[in-house]
C-alpha cells in the first residue's frame, strides 16, 4: 500500500504517530523545494534517516561532533565506490570509528533528521 499527500492535510507528528500505531514498515519522503529527506520504518519504529542536504548526511555529521576528519570521509567515500559498503561501515573497517558510535550516532542522527523535520 502506498500513500501520498500534502503535510497540511495531516500534519507530519499526526502522520509519525499513524505509522508508529500501525506498526508500518517503509520509507517516508518529505519533499520541499529542492530538499528530499526520507524516514525509514520497519514495524512502526524509525530505523534511519537520509537526506540529499550535505550538513545532514553521516559524514558531515561525524566531522561535526569531532570523531573524525574530511580526510576519513573522503577516504571512506573513495573506498566505497569500490566495495558498495554503506559508509558508517566502511568507517569502522578503516577504524576511524567504532561499530557502536555509528550506531549511538546514527540514532541521535534520526532524531535530530526528525525534529528539524518539525521547526
Amino acid at each position: 500500500m502506498s500513500i501520498s499527500g500534502n503535510l497540511q492535510t495531516m500534519e507530519l507528528a499526526e502522520l509519525l504517530q499513524w505509522v508508529a500505531q500501525s506498526q508500518k514498515t517503509g520509507t517516508l519522503l518529505i519533499q520541499h523545494e529542492d530538499v528530499e529527506q526520507r524516514i525509514c520504518f520497519r514495524d512502526g519504529r524509525i530505523i534511519a534517516t537520509a537526506s540529499n542536504e550535505p550538513h545532514r548526511q553521516l559524514g558531515h555529521f561525524l566531522v561535526s561532533r569531532g570523531l573524525i576528519t574530511e580526510e576519513d570521509v573522503t577516504a571512506a567515500i573513495g573506498e566505497q565506490e569500490s566495495t558498495d559498503l554503506l559508509l558508517g561501515l566502511s568507517l569502522v573497517e578503516r577504524g576511524a570509528v567504532t561499530e557502536d558510535q555509528v550506531r549511538d550516532l546514527l540514532v541521535q542522527k534520526a532524531d535530530e533528521s526528525v525534529f528539524e523535520m518539525f521547526v
